[in-house]
């Protein structure tokens, strides 16, 4: 038993300069769909036909939606840190994947999870609607929770609906209903054009706000998390990493940008989340606002 493992050994160690040649073609072929390749060098100790043989996972290419066809990235089940953390959190995202779910969220329940695992920081970014005050008390529980509340009004902006029908891909969809239905429709929008009736479209953006403390704190921590699948996000997490920061981006699959999930360390899906976390789920099947 014992030669047959050293034969074994010794035609691996044989191989492994044909098999380098072979994952330097791979690389130099399949470089502008890999994921996370990186430079050579990163590639041949990260993602290829070597690591694979000697226990890694294989060369990762990415899917036609820039999404995983296979788990492509370090997909992150278990959430280990690495140095200090901190954690900033884009709210509004949040919800809207709780509410494709059915989800109500247990907020506390977040907080304890991430306060437990050494997280020291950990940063909310949601709007206050002047129009609904209790925004205003569901903030300040937060508060109470442990919660750092960054937060602003919610401004309202005036939409033209003729204008939104207008923009090509709506025209799109305009398209696909039927000529009568499309006339009728158009018609009575044109009617609320001719009365200066207008949309309001709440809007609270937290984008840059959150990018900004991302770098007013990157000499403080090591690993940044980011609750968010917005790809106005890629640019800093590239900035971050350039810095030798580690990033891990938490979002649902369906809201992730496929630029932001290449330029991450590590993706936490909101599906994984809701199984790491006990008790984040309060009630499924009920959606409203979260504490």
């Amino acid at each position: 038993m014992g030669v047959k493992k050293k034969l074994l050994s010794l035609t691996i160690f044989l191989l492994i300069p044909f098999i380098i040649i072979f994952d330097s073609l791979v690389y130099f072929l399949t470089r502008p769909a890999c994921l996370n390749c990186g430079n050579l060098i990163e590639f041949l100790k990260n993602a290829s036909l070597t690591v694979f043989l000697l226990g890694g996972v294989g060369y990762k290419l990415r899917s036609k939606n820039n999404m995983p066809d296979r788990v492509q990235k370090k997909q992150v089940q278990v959430l280990k840190l690495r140095g200090k953390t901190a954690v900033f959190i884009d709210y509004a995202n949040v919800k809207a994947w709780a509410k494709k779910h059915g989800y109500l969220l247990d907020l506390r329940a977040l907080y304890i999870f991430l306060k437990k695992i050494g997280i020291s920081k950990i940063s909310l970014y949601y709007g206050a609607d002047p129009k609904n005050p209790s925004s205003f008390s569901f903030l300040n529980k937060l508060r109470t929770f442990g919660f750092e509340v960054i937060t602003k009004d919610v401004k309202y902006i005036k939409v033209s609906l003729l204008d939104i029908f207008k923009k090509h891909i709506n025209q799109q969809l305009l398209n696909r209903l039927s000529s009568s239905t499309r006339k009728l429709l158009l018609k009575e929008v044109g009617e609320l054009e001719k009365r200066e009736i207008k949309l309001l479209l709440p809007k609270a953006n937290f984008d840059v706000e959150i990018t900004l403390d991302m770098i007013l704190f990157i000499e403080e921590f090591n690993t940044f998390i980011l609750f968010s699948g917005d790809g106005d996000f890629a640019a800093t997490v590239k900035y971050l990493r350039s810095l030798k920061k580690r990033v891990i981006v938490v979002a649902d699959k369906k809201f992730l940008s496929g630029e932001l999930y290449r330029r991450a360390d590590g993706v936490i899906f909101f599906a994984d989340l809701v199984k790491m976390i006990r008790g984040l789920i309060k009630n499924p099947g009920r959606t409203g606002e979260e504490l």
